[in-house]
């Protein structure tokens, strides 16, 4: 059976570290997946599932548009399998195809048209309201903080989700996002000018 423990090698939330599905057998998944055998892929899709998933709705902001990235990011590794280097973690390897393809539908999307209905309870951890005060207040936050990442370029609200929603450590941001060491203070700066 599978637990739903949170992961050591990606995002704070994804499902990655199932106590029975040890890095040995993802490695076998991964060869045995390169070799045609879509079960074993299956077995990394259910790994994975909800890390992309969460990923890709905290980028892009709505839970359709994040089972499409889902979808397609799976889809996009499957094809790729043969290409994957066993030196990064899998999940990574996963995060940055997700990635990329909320980076370009992010691109391709003009800015401010993305539905305002963002779940709250996705940005908002303390729980459900108990007044209908403080939803209204919830959801007024909610949209400010939408309409702020909105106005951000790509970039930086990929970057921002990683670190201040998905508590990303940077040198794990560094190599997702294929930056250099010093590229740390000047996100920051950036997003602080924003």
């Amino acid at each position: 059976p599978m637990s739903d423990t949170a992961p050591k090698d990606g995002p704070r939330g994804a499902a990655s570290d199932l106590a029975h599905f040890e890095r040995a057998d993802e490695e076998r998944a991964i060869a045995q997946t390169a070799g045609g055998d879509r079960a074993a892929f299956r077995q990394l899709v259910e790994r994975h599932h909800r890390g992309v998933f969460r990923l890709a709705y905290r980028v892009l902001g709505t839970a359709a548009d994040a089972e499409d990235a889902t979808q397609e990011t799976f889809v996009r590794a499957y094809q790729a399998i043969d290409r994957f280097d066993p030196r990064w973690r899998f999940s990574t390897w996963l995060y940055r195809i997700a990635l990329n393809y909320c980076r370009d539908r992010l691109r391709r999307s003009a800015p401010g048209a993305r539905p305002e209905s963002v779940e709250v309870a996705a940005i908002d951890a303390d729980g459900g309201a108990t007044t209908p005060e403080m939803s209204a207040v919830r959801a007024e936050r909610t949209r400010w903080l939408r309409g702020a990442m909105d106005r951000l370029a790509p970039k930086y609200r990929i970057a921002l989700v990683l670190k201040d929603v998905e508590e990303m450590p940077y040198g794990e941001m560094r190599r997702l996002l294929r930056l250099p060491i010093t590229t740390r203070p000047v996100f920051i700066s950036a997003l602080q000018a924003s």
